[in-house]
């Protein structure tokens, strides 16, 4: 674990980071000066298990008067996890090194009856099976959303089209049950 948080760092974080530490699991500067964007090599960080970078000036997340649309999809996907799930990413069995992120992928797709919240779901419908095929398609787009590379994450339109797809056969599914 490296963490210089509250150290007054400056300029940017280095692209060599994950070259010079490949087993960093954990890396905090949090309340620090660091600008520009987060390095693409990051990626390159296979044992990084938590990054914080908080109070940074990093233009992915809005400072300086730049919005990204990246930054809130991220946050959209988060959004859509807590309302599926009812936890929130600061919810108390979130320690250790496990988030609301790790947990929803490690249970997606085949163990989200134990995670989705139990008010969604009446477990003595016969149709459970389905509802949780299309309630998995939308922790997987979260999950899209989520991508630790801002690059990588998908852009708000190819959401709303995703989510209206999902509904559609949602929809569609609802019709055949009733027919």
């Amino acid at each position: 674990m490296v963490g210089l948080d509250n150290n007054h760092l400056k300029d940017n974080l280095p692209e060599e980071m994950c070259h010079d530490l490949p087993l960093l699991e954990v890396f905090g500067v949090d309340d620090n000066q660091l600008e520009g964007s987060i390095p693409n090599l990051i990626s390159n960080c296979t044992s990084l298990k938590r990054l914080y970078l908080d109070g940074n000036s990093f233009t992915e997340y809005g400072s300086k008067g730049v919005v990204s649309a990246k930054g809130d999809v991220y946050s959209y996907g988060i959004l859509l996890m807590e309302m599926f799930t009812r936890k929130k990413p600061t919810d108390e069995m979130f320690v250790q090194g496990l988030s609301l992120k790790d947990w929803v992928r490690k249970s997606t797709p085949y163990s989200i009856i134990n995670i989705i919240d139990v008010n969604l779901l009446h477990r003595k419908n016969q149709n459970t099976d389905n509802i949780l095929c299309h309630i998995s398609s939308v922790f997987d787009l979260a999950l899209k959303c989520c991508n630790d590379l801002p690059e990588a994450r998908l852009t708000m339109i190819d959401v709303a089209v995703s989510l209206k797809n999902i509904k559609a056969l949602l929809m569609e599914n609802a019709r055949d049950i009733i027919s």
